[in-house]
């Protein structure tokens, strides 16, 4: 299987990178990627999520983002003279983060702008610094400004995924793989009977070490689709203190297809322990939609100046999820 995918990966590959000036056929990093079967499953993701061409000629997109935090409680009720009580258990979603977002993924460049307009808040990375500003304020508060930039940093690494794998100081190894199956069930012959489908495939576990930079993590286990290479799953260490676990779990699903590149969608994290089992409740969601690329973003300017860019607000109270694209 793994001589298959590396013929696959290198006709791919020969193809997206002809005449893109490097004067190779293969530049030195994809080369160096390709010497490991982990580098191999690597290129697979980065093709499977729409491959290096399509992601060179499409370096800005531009999303609404949209971050869900979970808490868990009870309610409790007390009846009659025996007191007899009834507890059930209650799940309160907060959304604690709304906002705008335009990356350049080539040159690691973000831009974002608050749905809410009270403040309307902007915060800025490009190569030399981060910004933030507050209803046309520009913030000199060193802490906010940090802040701001570890956000944009952690969102530019996190929705970039596979993309941000093209690293020759990164790692690649093989760990196992796993059963999985796609269910389909379509109405039978007969009225009122459905006939199942049951596809099975495997997940392969592809550990990246360290963990690309910028995104503040040691090392992070992908979950590879072995059909086409997508991310499903990723296993990650907890950077928080006062954790219940090690680690955590995300599940990534609705993904958005747009002019080829797979990206966005939700990703829900569990905590999770070290061998990837969900061991808790639901902990965060994160949702990416209204994803577009272009090859150019006007009105945006990834350095601060003193008039407000123009950035379209379509963000909708109603819009809870990806557009599926998968």
């Amino acid at each position: 299987m793994i001589r298959t995918l590396q013929i696959l990966l290198v006709g791919m590959i020969a193809i997206a990178l002809c005449g893109c000036g490097s004067g190779r056929l293969i530049p030195q990093d994809i080369e160096t990627m390709m010497a490991s079967e982990g580098g191999q499953w690597a290129l697979k993701a980065i093709e499977g999520h729409g491959g290096i061409w399509r992601f060179r000629q499409r370096a800005f997109v531009t999303f609404d983002y949209v971050k869900l935090t979970v808490s868990h409680g009870m309610d409790t009720t007390i009846e009659n003279r025996r007191r007899d009580t009834t507890i059930v258990p209650r799940l309160d979603t907060l959304i604690n983060l709304r906002e705008r977002m335009t990356f350049d993924l080539v040159n690691r460049f973000a831009f974002s702008q608050s749905a809410s307009s009270n403040p309307l808040v902007l915060k800025g990375l490009n190569a030399e610094s981060s910004w933030l500003v507050k209803d046309d304020v520009l913030s000199e508060d060193s802490a906010e400004i940090r802040l701001a930039g570890a956000h944009l940093t952690q969102s530019l690494n996190a929705f970039g995924l596979p993309f941000s794998l093209l690293d020759t100081t990164l790692g690649f190894s093989l760990i196992d793989q796993e059963p999985a199956f796609d269910t389909t069930i379509a109405k039978g012959r007969d009225p009122g009977t459905f006939d199942t489908t049951i596809t099975p495939y495997t997940i392969q576990q592809l550990r990246v070490e360290p963990a690309p930079s910028g995104m503040g993590l040691k090392w992070l286990v992908l979950y590879l689709d072995s059909r086409d290479g997508r991310i499903r799953k990723l296993l990650s260490p907890r950077t928080d203190s006062g954790a219940t676990s090690a680690t955590w779990l995300t599940t990534w699903s609705e993904q958005q297809t747009t002019l080829g590149m797979t990206l966005g969608g939700r990703r829900v994290t569990y905590p999770a322990d070290s061998a990837g089992q969900i061991i808790g409740l639901l902990e965060s969601d994160r949702r990416y939609y209204n994803v577009e690329f272009s090859r150019s973003v006007e009105g945006i300017s990834f350095t601060w100046t003193s008039t407000t860019p123009a950035v379209p607000d379509s963000l909708s109270a109603n819009s809870g999820t990806a557009a599926d694209g998968t």
